[in-house]
């Protein structure tokens, strides 16, 4: 809404923006910020509500009220102060006193942090800073490989526990594709403050596997099928903010290995790239080739191995600078090291 004010000037749009923020700034009590019924009376304390954060830093910058600012800040300080020592939130902070319930992690956590990375960049507050790195760590440490449900992504967006219970296999919930945008834009945002490229890679391996699993009809499932593709929000906000920072910082990136079917090809986890050779995986189980694309920025690689076989039939695009080849057609799935070397 804010945004369409603020490029059509349209004066209903900019009132219905500052109605909803001025709930946020009143929706307070006993030191939490509370999430709203659809009458607009208070309920529950949600982690989600830093979400806002970022809208009312932004609606602060048009208007120069400080009560957005303040309330930013205190969404922040809140957010900070109820954090798991893992990294994590979850869904209502006031659980952890009967229980340390494991519910909807993931996804809130995407919230929270969504909300507070815009605040750290125009603040520099160390604080935050650590509070957001541990929240991208914790990310990290939860993504999954090719064995996993599905691989590159995060797909815990559910689980349940109590106090007592922590050793217990959780249950995740199969694809959760909603989730996995979140998290890639936030390990995002830690390679910048950071300048760790074990970020970066997290985060290219996360929209792999959100790209793989886009709807023909263009939309971004919550689960591995092609109902509920309502979640397109966040990677029309991060995935080109992604890619021009590939562009800016010259890293090579996987773009894409698209078989058509979901769940066939996967980046794993991570990569890593020297300045001379780009090292990654692909795993793949799909009956026809896979056509595997790769963003190369300088000039056409000397070398591409697979598993230490030279392959001679790629091509370079040498305006987009990207590497395109396909891989053989396999019925398990294949575990291909790949080195791109400069």
């Amino acid at each position: 809404l804010l945004l369409g004010y603020l490029l059509t000037g349209n004066d209903w749009l900019f009132e219905t923006a500052k109605s909803m923020a001025d709930f946020t700034v009143r929706a307070w009590k006993d030191g939490h910020p509370r999430d709203a019924r659809m009458d607009g009376t208070l309920t529950s304390v949600q982690s989600r509500s830093a979400y806002t954060a970022k809208m009312n830093l932004k609606l602060y910058d048009v208007t120069g009220k400080k009560e957005y600012l303040n309330n930013a800040i205190n969404l922040a300080e809140w957010a900070i102060d109820c954090q798991e020592p893992e990294g994590w939130w979850v869904m209502n902070p006031d659980d952890r006193i009967k229980s340390r319930a494991f519910r909807c992690t993931p996804i809130f956590t995407g919230y929270i942090v969504q909300g507070l990375w815009p605040l750290y960049w125009r603040t520099g507050n160390d604080k935050l800073k650590s509070c957001l790195l541990r929240a991208a760590d914790w990310y990290m440490a939860m993504q999954e490989d090719a064995w996993g449900f599905n691989p590159g992504t995060f797909p815990n967006s559910y689980w349940y526990g109590t106090i007592g219970s922590e050793d217990n296999p959780v249950s995740p919930v199969r694809g959760n594709y909603a989730t996995t945008s979140h998290a890639a834009n936030a390990l995002l945002q830690a390679y910048l403050a950071s300048d760790d490229r074990k970020y970066f890679y997290a985060a290219n391996a996360a929209w792999v596997g959100v790209l793989n699993h886009q709807t023909p009809k263009g939309g971004i499932p919550l689960e591995n099928t092609e109902e509920s593709s309502v979640w397109s929000h966040v990677l029309i906000e991060s995935l080109p903010h992604f890619a021009a920072v590939a562009e800016e910082h010259g890293l090579p990136l996987v773009l894409s290995s698209k078989t058509g079917v979901p769940g066939t090809s996967f980046m794993g986890k991570g990569a890593t790239w020297d300045g001379k050779t780009f090292t990654f995986e692909l795993k793949y189980r799909h009956e026809n080739p896979v056509p595997l694309r790769v963003f190369f920025p300088g000039t056409k690689p000397k070398r591409l191995s697979i598993d230490g076989n030279e392959i001679n039939d790629l091509t370079y695009n040498e305006s987009l600078h990207v590497v395109s080849f396909e891989m053989p057609p396999s019925q398990n799935f294949h575990v291909c090291e790949m080195r791109v070397e400069r």
